[in-house]
């Protein structure tokens, strides 16, 4: 099992808006570098997770990328992403075994609202690059796309982009989703 890290990583006194940046710097520099160096999967590792610098979505993902690969290493963004990386020439295949201390404070730091949180700011984004709302329907924004739709949504991803109180019921919970791309792959997910 990896030794744990003794002082928290640079990223982690980051907003959570750098933190996002920051993901997506260490996604292209590692993608990058990806195709010139041949990784090698190194499946049945054990792998320990700090859980106590895991307070939002990027923050997970740039924990998961230093715990697999070391300092600045990439191992998912988002759901999609963690399953491809759990594909092959991202540092190790399953099976994989997890270790993650803090394990109720992360999931309670990845529930509904984190869900809701992450959907508004790809949300405003989209808005800002001026989507066509067919677009945001077909990404899965709008249930039908109707006007009340339309606007209940809007408004609660702009409560959420703006950190005022919004309704998180119909959200999942993004942890569970972790554990569920988790499992498919053959990766066991163990409080520490």
């Amino acid at each position: 099992m990896a030794t744990r890290p003794k002082t928290p990583p640079d990223w982690y006194s980051l907003s959570h808006h750098d933190r996002y940046r920051r993901l997506d710097t260490v996604r292209r520099l590692w993608c990058r570098r990806r195709p010139s160096r041949e990784i090698e999967d190194d499946s049945g590792r054990t792998i320990h997770l700090e859980g106590s610098r895991i307070t939002d979505v990027p923050s997970f993902y740039l924990a998961l990328g230093e715990a697999i690969n070391g300092p600045h290493g990439y191992f998912g963004g988002d759901l999609d992403a963690l399953d491809d990386c759990l594909c092959g020439s991202f540092g190790t295949l399953p099976p994989l075994t997890i270790y993650l201390s803090h394990f109720d404070a992360v999931r309670n730091a990845l529930d509904g609202r984190v869900w809701c949180r992450w959907r508004a700011e790809s949300f405003q984004e989209a808005v800002d690059n001026e989507e066509p709302t067919e677009q945001l329907i077909e990404w899965g924004y709008f249930d039908d796309g109707s006007e009340a739709d339309i606007a209940r949504w809007t408004a609660t991803f702009e409560a959420a982009f703006a950190g005022e109180p919004f309704d998180a019921d119909d959200f999942g919970s993004y942890f569970e989703g972790i554990i569920e791309v988790f499992e498919r792959r053959g990766v066991a997910l163990v409080p520490e």
